[in-house]
């Protein structure tokens, strides 16, 4: 792209008001202004009841955006997209209702509901950025957290959610349905702890009119195993990510590359890394 210049200016405000025993509002807006294409204005309202010494109620309504980022607005060089000028910010508007409950001191848990409307979503179509449509979804998250000893700590956060292409009445596909992650963490012998972490992503579609297959699940799992003070101020850490090699991989928009003048493109979904070995490091001074 050719060199470009943007000048940003903001100016928020917030306030807590404690209105009743046990019950906080916060409130606050901010207004961006960006040189290349315009002001946006953005509040945000949260609602905190205590409703009893270890459960916290959250009712939140917002908006947010995504300015253009200079590729989308100013590529020329790429044969497969080009950047458009004129593009907006895309916006999004959300409304959540969050439980925090601590039945036990050892273990905390989260559940979130959401729903969600976005705007003007910058897509490619079919060889420059446009914004093209809007997208509504809902779903739910589930989050724990359980110190079983002093030695081992569970956490884990599991979400549903379902997203709607508005133009085509469609699953707006690319996010995954589903999404499970657990985590332990054992503290086995002095100095020494050992990780492992398995990350779950299934039922994501294809967005509207891409016609190849639905995007296979996949699970990873890592493992980490550290020593401190190994040596005098050294600490160390060993790593595997994807363990077991598995395939998995992103989807890609249908929309890009499906054409390039004399050279057809073949599309295919972008690999996430196999198997691999770290090796770190610390020194503390």
């Amino acid at each position: 792209m050719l060199p470009h210049k943007r000048n940003v200016t903001y100016l928020f405000a917030q306030d807590e008001w404690n209105f009743a025993k046990d019950w906080v509002l916060t409130a606050g807006i901010r207004h961006d202004r960006y040189s290349d294409f315009g002001s946006t204005t953005n509040p945000r309202l949260a609602l905190v009841w205590d409703a009893a010494y270890n459960v916290v109620v959250k009712a939140m309504h917002g908006t947010a955006f995504r300015a253009p980022s200079f590729a989308d607005l100013y590529a020329i060089n790429n044969p497969v997209i080009f950047g458009n000028s004129n593009l907006k910010p895309e916006t999004i508007i959300t409304d959540e209702l969050a439980f925090s409950w601590q039945p036990v001191a050892r273990l905390q848990t989260k559940l979130n509901f959401f729903t969600y409307r976005m705007s003007d979503i910058i897509r490619p179509n079919p060889q420059q950025n446009q914004n093209t449509g809007d997208q509504t979804g809902r779903g739910l998250e589930l989050e724990a957290t359980l110190d079983a000893t002093s030695d081992l700590r569970l956490t884990g956060n599991y979400s549903l959610q379902h997203s709607i292409d508005q133009a085509s009445g469609q699953d707006a596909g690319m996010a995954p349905h589903r999404r499970l992650f657990a985590r332990a963490d054992w503290r086995f012998a002095s100095l020494w702890q050992v990780s492992a972490k398995a990350n779950y992503v299934a039922d994501r579609m294809r967005e509207p009119g891409d016609t190849r297959a639905k995007i296979p699940d996949y699970t990873l799992v890592d493992l980490t195993l550290r020593r401190e003070s190994f040596a005098g101020n050294w600490d160390m850490s060993a790593m595997v990510t994807n363990l077991f090699d598995r395939d998995a991989r992103e989807p890609t928009f249908q929309s890009v590359g499906t054409t390039v003048p004399g050279n057809p493109i073949t599309l295919s979904d972008l690999p996430l890394p196999g198997r691999a070995v770290y090796l770190q490091f610390q020194h503390k001074l």
